[in-house]
């Protein structure tokens, strides 16, 4: 009697298996052609992928040896080969991990040959994309300059504001501060300007290296108010 109960849980479990592979291979004819389509558009996929990560990496690597001789010849003053260099990545290798420098670097050629229309766009371009805190506190700096030179002192104060805030050393900060507060002064804003007087304040550099500047520039600050209060 149990022999004969272990021969029928014997069939059952038979019968499940091959109901069960006989179903998984019904499925399997069934749902061949979509089991295909799903696999040759992985394939096709991956070979996608695979081909743009290695243009990617191509990229990268001549748009790197483009930067590299961009910023030889900045260094060593070849300022024409440098533009050329510096044209090509913004032009071609936009893109990559060093195009967006292209914008920067011409900006900065330009701005210091003095031509500040050329400079500007570059300079603005670097603004939106650039990563470099040191490279957009620059950028920031150097739009400020360009203000200045239009009489666009609320501007900027406001551009020598934000490079302050990215500076990437104290004395730099304070510097850039100081620029800040004489915009706003020669624009007359009381507001930003005494913002701007409050921190320099409380920083214990300016009392030991530019207390006379921090002077000069809080009687200047006081002699403006009192003439705006007494109209």
């Amino acid at each position: 009697m149990l022999n004969k109960n272990n021969n029928e849980q014997k069939d059952i479990r038979n019968d499940f298996l091959l109901e069960l592979l006989y179903k998984l291979q019904n499925y399997y004819v069934e749902n061949k052609k979509i089991a295909n389509r799903i696999s040759i558009s992985i394939a096709c996929f991956l070979s996608i992928l695979l081909l743009f990560l290695y243009i990617n990496t191509n990229r990268n690597f001549e748009a790197d040896k483009i930067f590299t001789r961009g910023m030889s010849y900045f260094k060593s003053g070849d300022i024409e080969l440098a533009l050329i260099e510096f044209n090509d990545l913004k032009l071609n290798f936009n893109s990559t991990r060093k195009g967006n420098l292209a914008d920067y670097f011409l900006g900065k050629i330009y701005f210091d040959e003095n031509k500040y229309n050329d400079a500007y766009p570059y300079l603005n371009n670097y603004l939106k994309k650039g990563k470099s805190d040191s490279y957009l506190s620059s950028s920031y700096s150097m739009l400020a300059i360009i203000s200045v030179r239009e009489g666009k002192f609320s501007e900027a104060g406001q551009k020598f504001s934000k490079a302050s805030n990215l500076a990437i050393s104290k004395p730099f900060k304070n510097r850039l501060l100081f620029q800040s507060l004489n915009a706003y002064l020669k624009s007359n804003d009381l507001i930003n300007s005494e913002e701007i007087l409050d921190i320099l304040k409380s920083d214990d550099d300016i009392e030991k290296n530019h207390k006379n500047e921090y002077d000069r520039m809080f009687n200047y600050f006081k002699t403006l108010k009192k003439r705006n209060s007494n109209n």
